[in-house]
């Protein structure tokens, strides 16, 4: 299989082809209109008689303005509609928000499940809906960005799937979030009906014009035909242009669902998950219908074919046929579905992470195979060291972290600013009720395991997002004065304060997703550089050091392992190292890949890897909006 960057760079490649299809569309819809308002305006050609001049500077530049004008309208409209967050499109189609409180066990599981995912994957913790009237098994991704994204997943799906093919599921939406594919969606969404504002103006001429010849006379009714030819070319242009934006729509679709197949596995390592999810769709009878009216609309967010085509079936079929899907995961899968009864047992699942809870995977040091799953003949081992992370926060922290005030108080904690100390606090513009609820989670934040600091911020992460864009900048503020009030910042806090501007930065800004800056690896060689030797001396020093740091280059093209050399220890006080993650997380795709494989290369030299190293390679990851890394099998 190849790895997360080759699939991420070939389905954009494919992508943009089809994307160039969709111009092409509204090009061919502007000329259509051009000849359509010829035949009105267009003089006659007196060189050739009975003929017109086909070519009119002004008037092409007319047509073009109104059907691009009338398109970008109709897609500006429907584009903020949508960006409103995943919130938005999730009620839309009747979901019902979870809420940590749910005392319904296929809800809890649920929950639990996308709180893993959330660790494994680097992204923030979405909101989670379940539709309750749909009895197919079916789930979706929705949002604009990984900071306002939604999750759902139906009623028949939660009865019907097991943990293993529930993790499946969401590790599909998971890679969703990831590939930037809820923007994409978005984006086809609004294109489509852009061109579908061209019908709309064609209907309401052609009604306009019927409404005007039943109430006027017949002298009256002539003079209103052209209105009436008109709405009927018109509505005849927009159905052809909506025709082939749709089959546009269902190839990008079909394209990126194959995308996120391929990186659900590599979340997971476990491809019988999502396989065994696709299998039981096969065998039920609802499929993986969904019977609100929506879902025409947003056929393609969804996990499953959610609307059947009769018409044109393959070429209008959001996603790749079922059993394609399966036989890319199981090879051996003979394209027979056996009917499907309902969630098997989960005991041999849950008794297999039991297993890992031990040495190698949870507390303390571990293993360098515990980080880099190269046992892949378990599956699921990330998601897994997610589950036993979580199992080190009290339930105090994890009930706090679900809404806006504790996680708050949480992201105080975690910036090294004791709640006892209320002179400080009061420095550091910490609100009475801030201050109080840090107070009350200290002693619980003083008994965690270093390992599970990350993973308490990644779930805080979340409930932050409800906050203001001011609340946001004093949290932010509040949390650097507090990092650097001792006039230095430990690896730990330099990366938890570009997590948290990662996060909170959205929130103040508004910033909708982050633009690619760097796609030359040149670009950015002082900046690994300074990366892998903060990296290298977390791990040891000396030797050591100098060893962990030729492991991590070895991996890279040889122009950068030829251009870095480890610097000295200082380099993970620095201030460079903050740019240099910076920086780094506005390079392409390949080589925020490149870079993460190398740092956990680094991390991984001497068999072993500290907190600090694991937190290191995580929080480059939820920085660079990239899964862990892992090794082909």
């Amino acid at each position: 299989m190849r790895n997360f960057a080759e699939h991420q760079s070939q389905a954009r490649r494919q992508t943009r082809t089809l994307i160039w299809l969709f111009v092409v569309a509204v090009a061919a819809v502007a000329v259509s209109l051009y000849a359509l308002v010829g035949v009105f305006t267009l003089p006659a050609d007196p060189a050739h008689p009975g003929s017109r001049i086909w070519w009119d500077g002004k008037t092409a530049f007319i047509a073009a303005c109104a059907a691009l004008g009338t398109i970008g309208l109709g897609a500006l409209l429907k584009h903020s509609a949508l960006s409103s967050g995943g919130k938005a499109v999730a009620e839309s189609v009747g979901g019902k928000l979870v809420t940590s409180d749910t005392r319904d066990p296929e809800e809890r599981k649920l929950l639990n499940v996308v709180e893993e995912m959330s660790i494994a994957s680097g992204v923030p913790l979405p909101l989670v809906y379940v539709l309750d009237q749909e009895e197919g098994i079916n789930a979706f991704a929705a949002g604009y960005s990984v900071n306002d994204a939604a999750v759902a997943v139906t009623r028949g799906g939660l009865r019907t799937l097991n943990r293993a093919e529930l993790q499946g599921v969401m590790a599909h939406e998971f890679s969703h979030i990831l590939n930037g594919d809820m923007r994409i969606s978005i984006r086809l969404i609004a294109a489509v009906a852009g061109i579908e504002a061209i019908a709309g103006i064609g209907r309401w001429l052609l009604a306009s014009s019927l409404h005007t010849g039943m109430m006027l006379g017949s002298r009256k009714r002539e003079n209103g035909a052209p209105m009436l030819m008109i709405g009927i070319a018109m509505l005849v242009i927009g159905a052809a242009g909506i025709a082939f934006g749709h089959l546009i729509r269902a190839a990008i679709s079909r394209q990126r669902e194959y995308l996120a197949d391929a990186s659900a596995v590599q979340f997971t390592r476990d491809p019988s998950g999502i396989a065994n999810a696709l299998k039981k769709i096969g065998g039920l009878d609802a499929g993986s219908r969904v019977k609100a009216s929506q879902a025409t609309e947003l056929s393609h967010l969804f996990f499953g074919q959610a609307q059947a085509h009769a018409a044109f079936g393959s070429l209008l079929a959001t996603h790749p046929p079922l059993a394609e899907r399966i036989r890319r995961l199981d090879s051996a899968f003979d394209g027979t579905f056996a009917a499907t009864q309902g969630a098997d047992d989960d005991a041999g699942e849950r008794g297999a992470i039991a297993g890992l809870s031990g040495e190698g995977v949870g507390r303390g040091r571990i293993s360098a195979a515990a980080l880099l799953q190269r046992d892949s003949g378990m599956g699921s081992h990330q998601v897994a060291m997610a589950r036993i992370r979580m199992e080190d926060i009290s339930p105090a922290l994890r009930e706090a972290a679900t809404h806006p005030l504790g996680a708050a108080a949480i992201v105080v904690l975690a910036s090294d600013l004791s709640a006892a100390q209320g002179a400080a606090a009061a420095e550091f513009e910490v609100t009475p009720a801030l201050l109080a609820e840090a107070q009350r989670l200290e002693p619980h934040h003083a008994r965690m395991t270093p390992a599970a600091r990350l993973t308490l911020v990644q779930l805080a992460c979340g409930p932050l997002r409800q906050l203001g864009a001011t609340q946001a900048a004093m949290l932010l503020r509040i949390s650097n004065a507090a990092m650097i009030a001792d006039q230095r910042l430990t690896p730990f806090e330099v990366v938890l304060r570009e997590v948290l501007h990662e996060h909170l930065g959205a929130v103040v800004d508004g910033a909708a997703a982050r633009r690619m800056q760097f796609v030359a690896y040149r670009a950015v060689t002082t900046h690994i550089e300074v990366l892998l030797s903060a990296m290298a001396h977390l791990g040891g020093t000396g030797a050591a050091a100098g060893s962990a740091f030729r492991d991590a280059a070895k991996g890279l093209p040889a122009e950068v392992e030829a251009a870095v050399a480890l610097r000295g220890r200082a380099v993970l006080e620095d201030e460079a190292l903050t740019v240099a993650i910076r920086q780094l997380a506005r390079a392409s795709t390949a080589i925020k890949q490149g870079v993460l494989e190398a740092l956990a290369a680094a991390a991984v030299s001497d068999g072993t890897i500290g907190p600090e190293e694991a937190d290191m390679v995580r929080a480059i990851a939820i920085i660079f909006q990239l899964p862990l890394p892992l090794p082909e099998a």
